[in-house]
């Protein structure tokens, strides 16, 4: 699929396909422009950290978590946060920075009930539910709208 069609297809802007692509310079460059909106989000309500995390590029969610435009928490049209993003994504290093900011709920529930640990099991990445598992403020009981715990999401997978 060429860059023409994800744009029309899921609405992404050129700020978005250059996050998610992680071409960070080309990024930089974008966010220096008054005419580009950082808090534009595509068809389906993703933001533009969403689409960096999408990405698995740690330097570019730094780089976006430092400005005061972009919110760490933004959600999408399930209302998965960021860091439900990463923990489903399997990307571990961008979940602990996600984790080490005060601003960010390790608990937020997205529209089905779902946790950033539900997202994890649904990623399949061990590593990160272990992650989740060691904070105190993680219940692994915790079951979603259709009541399965993480217990039973694992068991389905």
């Amino acid at each position: 699929m060429n860059i023409v069609n994800l744009l029309f297809q899921y609405g992404d802007t050129p700020l978005h396909a250059a996050a998610e692509g992680g071409f960070i310079n080309i990024v930089k460059l974008l966010l220096e422009r008054a005419d580009i909106d950082p808090k534009k989000e595509n068809k389906s309500n993703k933001t533009l950290l969403h689409s960096a995390v999408r990405g698995g590029n740690l330097d570019m969610v730094e780089l976006l978590l430092e400005r005061a435009d972009i919110d760490p928490n933004g959600e999408n049209k399930y209302g998965d946060t960021p860091l439900h993003a990463a923990a489903e994504g399997g990307f571990i290093n961008i979940v602990k920075l996600l984790l080490e900011r005060a601003d960010i709920d390790p608990k937020k529930e997205n529209k089905f009930g779902n946790t950033p640990l539900h997202a994890a099991v649904d990623g399949g990445s061990i590593n990160i539910v272990k992650l989740l598992l060691e904070r105190a403020d993680i219940d692994p009981k915790k079951e979603n709208k259709v009541c399965d715990d993480v217990l039973y999401r694992t068991v389905q997978l």
